[in-house]
């Protein structure tokens, strides 16, 4: 998945952006946008339109969001965050550092079950090569 991560948002947009250009910039679809206002994760604006409208730092929202979602932290997680305020950049680092020690010990603890799993194929594999040989 490729987005804009926060740090190359453009900080001149002045202005409120559509959602499509949101999604442009962020690399996020325009339902995973709508999805994530749903959640609740992010607010839109309404124009004189009615159409959903986003200003910087809805972007930066988005593009966090979409980071997070990129290594793995679930929509739960990061509303949780987001209600603590500890969202990057946020006033809560210590509740984001937590989030990620656990985040990083969980996927630790997967590799180690893959990498037992794909020795165990290995060793069949070999034994399977070597009975084939004979």
């Amino acid at each position: 998945m490729t987005y804009l991560a926060p740090a190359r948002l453009k900080p001149s947009i002045a202005s409120r952006i559509s959602i499509g250009r949101a999604a442009r910039l962020t690399g996020l679809t325009i339902r995973a946008i709508r999805f994530y206002e749903q959640r609740g994760l992010i607010e839109s604006r309404r124009d004189a339109r009615d159409i959903r409208t986003f200003d910087a730092a809805d972007l930066e929202r988005l593009a966090q969001i979409a980071e997070l979602r990129a290594i793995g932290v679930s929509l739960d997680d990061i509303a949780a965050l987001a209600e603590a305020d500890a969202m990057p950049g946020g006033g809560s680092p210590d509740a984001l550092r937590d989030l990620l020690r656990e985040h990083h010990q969980r996927l630790t603890a997967r590799l180690a079950c893959v990498d037992a799993l794909a020795s165990r194929a290995g060793v069949a594999l070999n034994a399977a090569s070597d009975r084939l040989s004979a």
